[in-house]
């Protein structure tokens, strides 16, 4: 046993429930998380959304499809063609 503030712990208690913590985490994890995780993924029915921006080539910084300058170094970008569905 130690003693904490006049409380007093017994040593095997606390290993019996540090180790039925994890078990009960490690079942929960992979009998539960997982498999509804992987459902989920395989029930997954939207396509991939479209990516709203690109690379400047010059700084190598996300500036939106749209723009025509670069925010960040403020070179002049080639215009992209967007295709709308």
């Amino acid at each position: 046993t130690f003693q904490v503030n006049g409380s007093k712990f017994l040593i095997g208690d606390f290993l019996n429930t540090l180790i039925t913590f994890c078990l009960t985490a490690f079942v929960i994890y992979f009998f539960v998380v997982r498999p509804v995780n992987y459902l989920m993924a395989r029930r997954k029915t939207e396509p991939a959304a479209q990516e709203a921006t690109r690379e400047c080539p010059f700084c190598i910084s996300k500036v939106p499809l749209a723009a025509s300058r670069c925010a960040f170094c403020t070179s002049e970008l080639t215009a992209v063609a967007t295709v709308t569905s």
